[in-house]
């Protein structure tokens, strides 16, 4: 397992780009180091407490088949293959923004790290400035490496999905994971 220091110690003065989930890095990082997210693909889902815990790497599509086993969804975008992590750090707007509000509302709590190698649990009442911060500014405070984020039901999420795909608005990717 590689340390912080030794990782420090690597690249001190260097760029650093952060990719997650295999889609666009972050910032060009020419000449330096990338840091690739893609392999972290842990999802546990809580059906208590209706949330989700997922790793930076996770796309929707492993979340959406995890969480209909216990009749709830997340707000995801409309392409499955999309990250969950930047998706909601950008916001999360997608279809269902209207009816159900952006997925960034629905995060309790990310862990990060930070430029100087601390991991931090960041929640509203923990580090309320950071937790702001990052929920639409990107990746641009630190590395989200997990986010836990609230759930809601599946059959009426699938069921505005449904509609919206009736309706002549297509890719919504809880179409085919939840049954009308």
């Amino acid at each position: 397992m590689c340390g912080r220091r030794s990782v420090s110690r690597w690249t001190t003065g260097l760029p650093v780009g952060v990719q997650v989930a295999g889609h666009g890095c972050s910032a060009p990082a020419e000449g330096g180091v990338l840091i690739t997210t893609g392999r972290m693909s842990g999802v546990v889902v809580d059906p208590r407490r209706r949330t989700v815990t997922v790793e930076a790497g996770v796309r929707f599509e492993q979340v959406i088949p995890a969480a209909a086993q216990h009749g709830l969804a997340p707000l995801g975008g409309s392409a499955p293959h999309v990250g969950v992590v930047g998706y909601v750090l950008g916001g999360g707007v997608g279809l269902l923004v209207r009816t159900y509000g952006y997925a960034a509302d629905q995060v309790c709590s990310l862990e990060v790290v930070t430029a100087d190698g601390s991991l931090l649990r960041v929640t509203p009442d923990t580090e309320p400035d950071l937790y702001w911060a990052l929920l639409g500014g990107r990746d641009n405070f630190g590395i989200v490496t997990r986010l836990e984020m609230g759930l809601g039901s599946a059959a009426g999420i699938g069921d505005t999905c449904h509609s919206l795909l009736e309706g002549g608005l297509g890719g919504c990717c809880y179409a085919q994971a939840v049954p009308a």
